[in-house]
C-alpha cells in the first residue's frame, strides 16, 4: 500500500495523459479515486462501506462496492 500511494503514484502523475488513479483496499471496503484536474492538481474522493457505490469519474461509471468485494472474506470480524 505504501508503494502504491507513494513511489508508484508519483510515477503515474508524471504521465501527462494519465487522468485517474484508483486505490482499492484489500483489508476493508474502501476505494479512493484520485482525479487530475484541468490545472494539474489532483482531487480525491473516498468510498467506504459495502453499501457505497464507487464512481470512476474519468469513465463516467459507477460500481457497487458489493460487486468490487464480492467473495472477499476478511480476517477481522465486523468489516462492513
Amino acid at each position: 500500500e505504501a508503494y502504491d500511494r507513494g513511489e508508484k503514484f508519483a510515477a503515474y502523475r508524471e504521465i501527462e495523459t494519465f487522468e485517474e488513479y484508483i486505490l482499492i483496499a484489500q483489508d476493508h471496503p474502501s476505494v479512493e479515486t484520485w482525479l487530475r484536474q484541468p490545472d494539474g492538481a489532483w482531487s480525491i474522493k473516498t468510498f467506504a462501506g459495502l453499501a457505497s457505490i464507487a464512481s470512476i469519474r474519468c469513465l463516467n461509471i459507477q460500481v457497487a462496492m458489493m460487486e468490487i468485494y464480492a467473495g472477499v472474506e476478511w480476517t477481522s470480524p465486523g468489516k462492513s
